[in-house]
């Protein structure tokens, strides 16, 4: 197979782009079928969820590799082509939403969380958002300590109420 330059299909780096919500699942199960199921190449595709020094590592022994969420330092592809699917925001918004509202993934639960649990889903967190989740964090705080003392004060009346009826 021959590229419209006259270069070898297999001289080319081909990559798939993904973004949470947009279709990464979908198109890892189709590249998985045409690739590693259907046709008889060896080595043919590979996700690399959003591991990026793993990719680095290991896409070039594959016919098609694709990662998730990362910016991609594109000298260090070689000749490449880049696919990529864009969804309108406002389905992604809503479809993050409701994929969130499960719970379905272990870092929703993470209360504080580190640089490096940052690093994993998105890459860099802007300084605002910081100080924001910062903010955040903190009222979640204070609204758990209301409730303990709340739950502290109706077991201590309902402590004085059961004392009073037994007089």
């Amino acid at each position: 197979m021959t590229d419209l330059d006259g270069s070898t299909m297999t001289e080319i780096n081909l990559v798939h782009c993904s973004y949470h919500k947009c279709l990464t699942v979908y198109y890892g199960r189709v590249m998985q079928s045409v690739f590693n199921r259907c046709l008889p190449w060896s080595a043919g595709y590979l996700h690399y969820n959003s591991h990026l020094d793993d990719f680095y590592e290991g896409f070039r022994s594959r016919r098609v590799a694709s990662v998730n969420n990362r910016a991609l330092d594109l000298n260090r592809l070689g000749r490449f082509r880049i696919s990529r699917f864009i969804r309108d925001p406002r389905d992604l918004v809503v479809s993050g939403y409701f994929y969130h509202r499960r719970g379905a993934e272990p870092w929703v639960d993470i209360e504080a969380p580190t640089a490096a649990d940052w690093y994993f889903a998105n890459g860099l967190v802007p300084e605002a958002v910081r100080a924001a989740l910062g903010e955040a964090h903190d009222m979640r705080a204070q609204r758990a300590r209301r409730a303990r003392r709340t739950v502290e004060n109706e077991f201590s009346l309902a402590t004085q109420i059961e004392i009073l009826r037994r007089l």
